[in-house]
Parts: C-alpha cells; structure tokens; sequence
C-alpha cells in the first residue's frame, strides 16, 4: 500500500505539469513567464485547472502518507501535506482576475 500512495504522489505531480503546459497554451493571451498556474483557472475552461489543483492537492496528501510510512519521518510528511492542502486551497479559492486574464472571447 505504501507503494501505491508514493506512486500516486508522484504520478499527480507529473500529470499536474502536463495540464499546467497543455492549458496554457490552449489560452492565447497566457504567458507563462508573466502570469501564474493560478490565473487559468479564471474563464470559462477555469473549471479544469480547479480539478487539476485538487487532484495534485489530494495526490500529495498521498504522497505525505506513503513518506510517513516509508521513512517514518513525520516532518516531511506534516510538510507534504500542508503542501497538499495549499494546493487544495488553490484551487478552491480563484485569484481576481488581473493582467488581462480572463480575456473577454
């Protein structure tokens, strides 16, 4: 079982990525050296970067589990999963939109 929630952490932090680049160059006014991951979830297609930090936030609070039982190290663990929890946060919670995103289309 321990196995199974590293490979998930790690899995989730690879697809997190992938959605990240794919999303922003789906976006034609996205930049990503000037805006952040945050800033796409403003718009209509906000909804999948939403998921894509929630998913990444309930990954890493796997990841902190498996850490936790792998090397009993409960401080990486608690900072993993405060991590996970940010990343929840994130995406529970939008940014106001600014620097020109959402772009009215």
């Amino acid at each position: 079982m321990t196995d199974i929630l590293l490979i998930i952490g790690v899995t989730t932090a690879v697809a997190f990525l992938v959605v990240l680049f794919i999303e922003g160059a789906l976006r034609s006014h996205y930049n990503p050296w000037y805006h952040t991951g945050s800033e796409l979830t403003l718009g209509k297609r906000g909804w999948v970067q939403v998921a894509n930090f929630v998913l990444m936030g309930a990954g890493m609070l796997a990841f902190a589990l498996g850490v936790e039982r792998a090397l009993d190290n409960a401080i990486g663990a608690v900072l993993l999963a405060v991590f996970g929890l940010g990343l929840v946060v994130a995406g529970v919670f939008r940014p106001d939109p600014l620097r020109g995103l959402p772009t009215q289309q």
